[in-house]
């Protein structure tokens, strides 16, 4: 076999292998396609209204200020990240979650701290 036929021979593998893969990303990005499509007649994709009121909600967030202090715990005690224990700490604050009554009565609510730990650990 010549040098010339063993190039020919090459090319017509590689030919054949990329032709394949073109065709394999073809079908992929059709069910891609598809998938989305489906999503959008059902609804899986928020709506502008939504997107506004996830917005809000995450400019709220950012404006509650948590104590380092209890950063520090959640990290130490449970072993997770600093924005982990920050942004667990700020949905407790943001729900109104954590506030501590007068008394320790029956009545009480947990503290932040202690409302952020519950609810990591449960998740």
């Amino acid at each position: 076999m010549t040098a010339q036929d063993e190039a020919k021979q090459l090319d017509s593998v590689t030919d054949r292998v990329t032709e394949e893969e073109s065709t394999m990303d073809a079908s992929a990005a059709k069910s891609k396609v598809l998938s989305l499509s489906s999503d959008v007649h059902t609804g899986k994709f928020m709506d502008s209204a939504a997107e506004e009121k996830s917005k809000s909600a995450k400019k709220a967030l950012a404006a509650i200020e948590v104590s380092k202090e209890d950063i520090d715990v959640l990290v130490e005690e449970l072993e997770i990240s600093e924005d982990v224990a920050d942004k667990a700490l700020r949905e407790v604050l943001f729900e109104g979650g954590g506030i501590v009554t007068d008394g320790a009565g029956e009545g009480a609510s947990p503290s932040p701290l202690g409302e952020a730990l519950r609810r990591l650990i449960r998740s």
